[in-house]
């Protein structure tokens, strides 16, 4: 039977830059016009992106016939068309909407070949997700839901809104990508009683390990405190450690890759490939491999949706 997986997703047209200096690794939130500043300085590959679109884009990979689908909002604008085209092209299924007079997110990622990334966010349509737009979805049976982070510049909606959809989609599995925004933002006390809650709806949490320490001095402290089943935690040419529920640890190094073109999207590709094996009820170090076998067509190339897994 077809896995059926559900994104609530902050969408983006990526502009990827490859540089051989290395980069200050972190990601900010910027205005229309800072975006503009930053982009008109360089010449950038453009792929439809976001870490969720990443990520299902990878779990369609490795299961074709898996039915895909991203929630999300984009603007009523040519890059708005573009994304909702492109995602079908890419097999993936569009349910969300178009905001009336409001500009699609962009990012501008600058990525260097020593494996930083200084990230420049737009937020544009994605900062009007709200419980209103995910209502619609209450009653829907899934196998997946996943999520991962939103910028929140225009207040906590977007992350309101998450985890509604956690609480009225019907899921065996739900995933969270807890990128750098939201570590960041759990700093806040504004923000913090959000990103709780968010946390408490969750089965496997996937981050950078770097990210976890910026949270917490110990990730199993997630574990703890929000009874999650799985923490994954990637660290780059070293491979993932996997926190479980029996308070221990597992690592599993990185495969030997010959070709390291772009790391945007990697850890989000392995999130995908990882969460198809959980679907198929896979043993833990067959559902790594699967999430290693995405990551590392990921690297051979630019973006997270444009490499392809070779089946059989």
């Amino acid at each position: 039977m077809k896995p059926i997986i559900l994104g609530i997703a902050a969408i983006n047209k990526d502009h990827i830059v490859l540089t051989d200096d290395p980069v200050e690794d972190v990601e900010n939130a910027v205005s229309a016009e800072e975006f503009r500043k930053y982009l008109s300085m360089y010449e950038p590959h453009v792929r439809v992106g976001g870490s969720v679109v990443n990520t299902l884009y990878a779990a369609k990979q490795v299961d074709d016939k898996a039915c895909v689908k991203i929630h999300g909002v984009v603007g009523d604008d040519p890059d708005g068309e573009w994304i909702i085209s492109k995602l079908r092209d890419l097999g993936l299924k569009y349910i969300g909407y178009v905001m009336t007079g409001e500009e699609t997110g962009k990012t501008l990622i600058l990525s260097s070949r020593k494996g930083s990334r200084r990230i420049f966010v737009y937020p544009g349509a994605n900062d009007l997700f709200c419980r209103d737009l995910v209502y619609p979805l209450e009653g829907m049976n899934v196998d997946v839901i996943h999520t991962s982070t939103f910028a929140c510049t225009r207040g906590i909606e977007p992350l309101n809104a998450q985890i509604l959809a956690y609480e009225i989609v019907n899921s065996s599995i739900r995933s969270l990508m807890l990128g750098s925004l939201y570590c960041s933002l759990y700093k806040d006390e504004r923000y913090r009683p959000y990103i709780d809650e968010l946390l408490k709806n969750v089965d496997i949490v996937f981050a950078r390990l770097d990210e976890l320490y910026n949270m917490y001095n110990d990730p199993l402290t997630i574990i703890d405190k929000y009874s999650t089943n799985l923490v994954i935690a990637t660290m780059g040419e070293r491979g993932v450690r996997i926190y479980t529920k029996d308070g221990t640890y597992y690592e599993f190094p990185a495969p030997k890759v010959d070709t390291i073109v772009d790391t945007t999207g990697a850890g989000d590709a392995f999130a995908g490939g990882f969460l198809i094996g959980v679907v198929r009820g896979m043993e833990l170090k067959d559902c790594v491999k699967l999430g290693m076998d995405c990551a590392r067509e990921c690297l051979r190339n630019i973006g997270g949706t444009e490499y392809k897994i070779r089946r059989g």
